[in-house]
Protein backbone atom coordinates (compact mmCIF):
# COMPACT_ATOMS: atom_id res chain seq x y z
CA UNK A 1 0.00 0.00 0.00
CA UNK A 2 1.74 3.35 -0.74
CA UNK A 3 1.40 6.81 0.90
CA UNK A 4 -1.81 8.09 -1.32
CA UNK A 5 -3.69 5.00 -0.43
CA UNK A 6 -3.16 5.94 3.71
CA UNK A 7 -4.01 9.18 3.01
CA UNK A 8 -0.36 10.64 3.83
CA UNK A 9 0.15 11.61 0.33
CA UNK A 10 -1.99 13.79 -1.88
CA UNK A 11 -3.11 11.05 -4.74
CA UNK A 12 -3.04 13.29 -8.02
CA UNK A 13 0.56 14.10 -7.15
CA UNK A 14 1.74 10.63 -6.45
CA UNK A 15 0.22 9.33 -9.79
CA UNK A 16 2.54 12.31 -11.53
CA UNK A 17 5.34 11.35 -9.98
CA UNK A 18 4.90 7.37 -9.78
CA UNK A 19 5.34 7.47 -13.79
CA UNK A 20 8.77 5.75 -13.44
CA UNK A 21 9.46 4.15 -10.65
CA UNK A 22 13.64 3.54 -10.38
CA UNK A 23 14.58 1.17 -7.57
CA UNK A 24 18.07 1.07 -6.10
CA UNK A 25 19.49 -1.02 -4.04
CA UNK A 26 20.93 0.01 -0.41
CA UNK A 27 24.30 0.80 0.50
CA UNK A 28 24.54 -2.20 2.38
CA UNK A 29 24.28 -4.11 -0.90
CA UNK A 30 25.98 -1.90 -2.45
CA UNK A 31 29.55 -1.58 -0.19
CA UNK A 32 31.80 -1.76 -2.80
CA UNK A 33 30.48 1.41 -3.39
CA UNK A 34 31.99 2.78 -0.33
CA UNK A 35 35.27 3.93 -1.01
CA UNK A 36 34.55 6.38 -4.05
CA UNK A 37 31.56 7.89 -2.01
CA UNK A 38 33.73 8.42 1.05
CA UNK A 39 36.39 10.01 -1.33
CA UNK A 40 33.92 11.82 -2.94
CA UNK A 41 31.95 13.19 0.45
CA UNK A 42 35.90 13.62 2.24
CA UNK A 43 36.75 16.05 -1.09
CA UNK A 44 33.29 17.80 -0.95
CA UNK A 45 33.66 18.93 2.76
CA UNK A 46 37.26 19.06 2.87
CA UNK A 47 36.73 22.27 0.19
CA UNK A 48 33.25 23.21 2.08
CA UNK A 49 35.22 23.78 5.54
CA UNK A 50 38.41 24.80 3.74
CA UNK A 51 40.14 22.01 6.15
CA UNK A 52 43.47 19.96 4.18
CA UNK A 53 41.82 16.46 5.27
CA UNK A 54 43.69 14.01 3.03
CA UNK A 55 41.66 10.92 3.69
CA UNK A 56 39.99 8.18 6.14
CA UNK A 57 42.71 5.63 7.98
CA UNK A 58 41.78 2.27 7.00
CA UNK A 59 40.49 1.27 10.61
CA UNK A 60 38.09 3.89 10.16
CA UNK A 61 37.30 2.37 6.64
CA UNK A 62 36.68 -0.93 8.02
CA UNK A 63 34.12 0.05 10.61
CA UNK A 64 32.54 1.89 8.21
CA UNK A 65 32.37 -1.13 5.51
CA UNK A 66 31.33 -3.20 8.65
CA UNK A 67 28.08 -0.71 9.08
CA UNK A 68 24.91 -1.35 8.03
CA UNK A 69 23.73 1.89 7.14
CA UNK A 70 19.95 2.28 7.63
CA UNK A 71 20.04 6.19 6.39
CA UNK A 72 21.96 4.65 3.30
CA UNK A 73 24.44 7.18 1.13
CA UNK A 74 22.63 10.52 2.83
CA UNK A 75 23.94 8.62 6.43
CA UNK A 76 27.09 8.38 4.88
CA UNK A 77 27.23 11.92 3.45
CA UNK A 78 26.16 13.50 7.05
CA UNK A 79 28.76 10.52 9.14
CA UNK A 80 31.70 12.23 6.74
CA UNK A 81 30.64 15.95 6.53
CA UNK A 82 30.40 15.71 10.83
CA UNK A 83 33.64 14.12 10.62
CA UNK A 84 35.74 16.41 8.51
CA UNK A 85 34.03 19.47 10.54
CA UNK A 86 35.28 17.68 13.74
CA UNK A 87 38.49 16.41 13.50
CA UNK A 88 41.64 17.78 14.73
CA UNK A 89 44.25 16.82 11.87
CA UNK A 90 44.63 16.06 8.54
CA UNK A 91 42.88 12.72 8.62
CA UNK A 92 39.64 10.68 9.83
CA UNK A 93 40.35 8.02 12.67
CA UNK A 94 37.92 5.84 14.24
CA UNK A 95 37.57 8.31 16.75
CA UNK A 96 35.91 10.64 14.49
CA UNK A 97 33.49 8.86 13.53
CA UNK A 98 29.61 8.53 15.57
CA UNK A 99 29.38 6.13 18.35
CA UNK A 100 27.10 3.07 16.40
CA UNK A 101 29.88 2.93 13.94
CA UNK A 102 32.80 3.62 16.24
CA UNK A 103 31.13 1.00 18.53
CA UNK A 104 31.09 -1.89 16.14
CA UNK A 105 34.58 -3.50 17.35
CA UNK A 106 33.58 -3.15 21.01
CA UNK A 107 30.81 -4.99 20.35
CA UNK A 108 32.34 -8.28 19.21
CA UNK A 109 35.60 -8.11 21.64
CA UNK A 110 33.19 -8.00 25.13
CA UNK A 111 31.30 -10.76 24.93
CA UNK A 112 32.57 -14.78 25.40
CA UNK A 113 33.59 -16.89 22.73
CA UNK A 114 34.10 -20.05 24.75
CA UNK A 115 30.24 -20.65 24.04
CA UNK A 116 29.43 -19.10 20.56
CA UNK A 117 27.93 -21.26 17.52
CA UNK A 118 30.77 -21.98 14.89
CA UNK A 119 28.85 -19.67 12.19
CA UNK A 120 29.43 -16.71 14.96
CA UNK A 121 32.84 -17.37 15.53
CA UNK A 122 33.66 -17.58 11.86
CA UNK A 123 32.00 -13.68 11.23
CA UNK A 124 33.83 -12.65 14.10
CA UNK A 125 36.99 -14.03 12.96
CA UNK A 126 35.98 -12.47 9.40
CA UNK A 127 34.91 -8.99 10.54
CA UNK A 128 38.44 -8.92 12.69
CA UNK A 129 40.48 -9.92 9.18
CA UNK A 130 38.55 -7.40 7.76
CA UNK A 131 39.83 -4.74 9.97
CA UNK A 132 43.25 -6.04 10.11
CA UNK A 133 43.56 -5.38 6.02
CA UNK A 134 42.18 -2.23 6.34
CA UNK A 135 38.36 -3.29 4.75
CA UNK A 136 39.91 -4.35 1.70
CA UNK A 137 37.60 -7.37 1.26
CA UNK A 138 39.89 -8.67 -1.80
CA UNK A 139 42.44 -9.44 0.88
CA UNK A 140 40.72 -10.27 3.07
CA UNK A 141 38.95 -13.39 0.94
CA UNK A 142 41.79 -14.37 0.50
CA UNK A 143 43.68 -14.45 3.38
CA UNK A 144 40.20 -16.33 5.04
CA UNK A 145 39.97 -18.55 1.93
CA UNK A 146 36.63 -17.63 0.91
CA UNK A 147 34.94 -15.48 -1.76
CA UNK A 148 34.18 -11.64 -1.62
CA UNK A 149 30.44 -12.28 -1.81
CA UNK A 150 30.66 -14.85 1.18
CA UNK A 151 32.46 -11.80 3.06
CA UNK A 152 29.51 -9.49 2.24
CA UNK A 153 26.61 -12.24 3.05
CA UNK A 154 28.34 -12.56 6.96
CA UNK A 155 28.79 -8.92 7.36
CA UNK A 156 24.94 -8.41 6.09
CA UNK A 157 23.53 -10.71 8.56
CA UNK A 158 25.89 -9.19 11.41
CA UNK A 159 24.31 -6.57 10.82
CA UNK A 160 20.59 -7.55 10.19
CA UNK A 161 20.56 -9.60 13.30
CA UNK A 162 19.85 -12.89 10.98
CA UNK A 163 21.97 -14.69 13.24
CA UNK A 164 20.20 -14.53 16.73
Amino acid sequence: MHRAQLGTFREDLYYRLAMVEIKLPGLVERREDLPLLEKYFLEKFATEYKKPIAGITRRAQAHMAMYFWPGNVRELENVIGNACMMVDGTIIDIGDLPDPIRGQARDFAGQDETLISLEELQKRHTIRVLERVGGNKSQAAEILGISRATIYQLLAQTKTGSDR
